[in-house]
């Protein structure tokens, strides 16, 4: 892969880094399909939202208020709720709890 710009950031599906593998500063890993997959029937299908979650809040680019009112405008409504869970279960991956 190409090297990260400074400042930089890489979000990467966790299950297809090897254990112990050294990353790239700026490269972050998170368990997107994992997660997409708890959420249910279906749920591996909005995979993307969970990512696109993680990574809204991991670098700011654009307000998550904007993020929400954007899927509500292009999703279609059979799958709004679906994806809506998994914008927030990406927005929780990318807010780690403190501890």
């Amino acid at each position: 892969s190409q090297p990260l710009a400074s400042g930089g950031l890489r979000l990467v599906e966790e299950s297809v880094i090897p254990a112990g593998s050294e990353l790239e500063t700026g490269t972050v890993t998170a368990p997107l399909i994992a997660t997409a997959r708890g959420l249910g029937t279906n749920g591996a299908v909005a995979a993307n939202v969970v990512a696109l979650g993680a990574l809204v809040a991991l670098s700011h680019v654009v307000t998550e208020a904007s993020l929400r009112r954007a899927l509500r405008q292009r999703v279609k409504p059979a799958l709004l709720e679906l994806n809506e869970r998994a914008l927030a279960a990406g927005l929780a991956l990318g807010h780690p709890v403190p501890g």
